[in-house]
């Protein structure tokens, strides 16, 4: 039995071959961290569904050309029903593209500094079951005070853990699912 998605093919989809695989590349871990900010206050299936969307709207997450997003875009977006259409949320897909550049002059990557964060495997107990699972953790608060340092927004510690357990520094896959092994300790 999967931890989630069980019943839906898009859900069962993400479950078994995204949530908790290693993001390292610049481009995948900014789109997860947009879309977990999306998330914020909807539920997961929602984002997922509007994903393609989202990628459109977007430009792929391209962060090079997010960053350059003006004025006509923004208002394009708030158009957009295919997306969450939330002013906020929007505005700092944008910024955090700006953001995710100026690390690039920095001393470290967006993929350096997300993976940082990365706990021990092995001081993490296996769960047992979801409601095992932490909401927030000290890495991810140290996580998005970081990213919040360097000019992310819409980036607390609940969006960044589950960034964080999206792009697999953590796996919480539950004591008997199938993928748990697939992704590692």
């Amino acid at each position: 039995m999967r931890c989630f998605g069980d019943g839906d093919p898009l859900y069962e989809a993400y479950h078994d071959t995204e949530w908790g695989q290693p993001v390292r590349d610049e481009r995948g871990l900014y789109e997860r961290l947009c879309l977990e900010a999306f998330q914020s206050g909807l539920s997961w299936i929602t984002i997922l569904r509007k994903r393609e969307n989202f990628r459109r709207a977007f430009a792929g997450f391209d962060p090079d050309v997010v960053a350059g997003f003006d004025d006509a875009d923004f208002a394009r977006l708030m158009a957009d029903a295919g997306i969450v259409r939330n002013r906020l949320k929007i505005e700092a897909t944008i910024a955090n593209a700006r953001a995710v550049l100026d690390l690039r002059d920095g001393p470290r990557t967006l993929d350096q500094l997300v993976w940082s964060f990365a706990p021990d495997p092995d001081g993490r107990p296996v769960p047992q079951q979801l409601s095992d699972l932490p909401a927030s953790t000290p890495e991810s608060v140290a996580l998005a005070k970081e990213l919040k340092r360097h000019g992310f927004r819409f980036i607390g510690p609940t969006t960044a853990y589950a960034g964080m357990q999206a792009c697999g520094l953590v796996n919480d896959h539950i004591a008997g699912c199938p993928v748990r092994a697939a992704v590692g300790s």
